[in-house]
């Protein structure tokens, strides 16, 4: 009797063979696709093998190990984009309505005629005008050299005249004595190179500060072209130099580049500042808004 009462008590769960499993013996498989028993598996043991354990209530189910989740699928409410659908990095974003508005709002930065660079070549080509026309270019000495009572007759016209009767004179000299002397560029300078230098400043510089695609370029033209102007301006106050004997002959009274500058008036200094005017004027370019 013990023994039967033993046999029919019943038992915990998780106590005794797992009904899940084959008995030895009894020859029965549970069913393909039939859940298991509803009981269960008892606390610290794994599930069947072969189950998944279902979650508890308000707990989500993780993926395994090893298995992603659902690939490309379109997720749950209030769940950010699956893995994958994002946009491609790099790829060039299509403009909207707003992106093409403000573009036409905002075309970027324009060129305008430069006007500050145009006032500042103007009144360098004022002052090369006022010296070609009215300044004086050397004043008078009273040592006896060759500047003495030039002061009067030196503006631009008399030493273009004052340069040509000199040539004549030289020329006509028996001797051979023209040889000996140099008039470097002032007759072509104070002839007509001048008013061609001038003139080439003035073009290129209104085609530095007008807004055209050749601006750029021309901002290095214009400056060229006016600092090479200031140059020859130099140079041209050069009168002439003697060598060989004739500078023997006359000693002191030889004229020197030194000489000229020395005693050089505001005509001269009037065409080198005017050119150098035009040259900042041409660097100025356009006006940038």
């Amino acid at each position: 009797m013990h023994y039967v009462h033993a046999m029919s008590a019943p038992q915990p769960p998780g106590y005794g063979p797992d009904p899940t499993q084959r008995q030895p013996g009894s020859g029965q498989e549970p069913r393909h696709g039939q859940p298991p028993s509803a009981q269960p598996p008892g606390y610290g043991q794994a599930p069947p093998s072969g189950q998944q354990q279902q979650p508890g209530y308000g707990q989500s189910q993780q993926p395994s190990y090893g298995q992603p989740s659902g690939y490309g699928q379109p997720s749950g409410y209030g769940q950010p984009q699956g893995y994958g659908q994002q946009q491609g990095y790099g790829a060039p974003q299509a403009m909207g309505p707003d992106t093409t508005r403000m573009a036409r709002l905002d075309p970027g930065p324009s060129q305008r005629f430069g006007v500050v660079g145009a006032a500042i070549a103007g009144v360098g080509a004022v002052l090369v005008l006022l010296a070609f026309t009215v300044f004086d270019w050397f004043r008078s000495s009273s040592n006896g050299d060759f500047s003495s009572g030039s002061g009067g007759d030196s503006k631009f016209s008399d030493l273009h005249k004052s340069l040509d009767k000199l040539k004549d004179q030289i020329d006509s000299a028996p001797g051979g004595v023209s040889k000996y002397i140099d008039y470097g560029v002032s007759p072509l300078y104070f002839s007509w190179l001048a008013w061609a230098l001038l003139a080439a400043a003035v073009i290129a510089v209104l085609l530095a500060v007008i807004p055209t695609p050749a601006a750029a370029i021309m901002r290095g033209v214009g400056a060229i072209v006016a600092l090479a102007a200031a140059a020859v301006t130099v140079w041209a106050l050069n009168l002439f130099t003697v060598s060989g004997p004739l500078k023997t002959e006359l000693g002191s009274k030889a004229p020197s580049f030194s000489d000229y500058l020395s005693h050089s008036s505001i005509g001269a200094w009037a065409a080198i500042a005017g050119f150098l005017l035009i040259a900042v004027g041409a660097l100025m370019g356009p006006r940038r808004t």
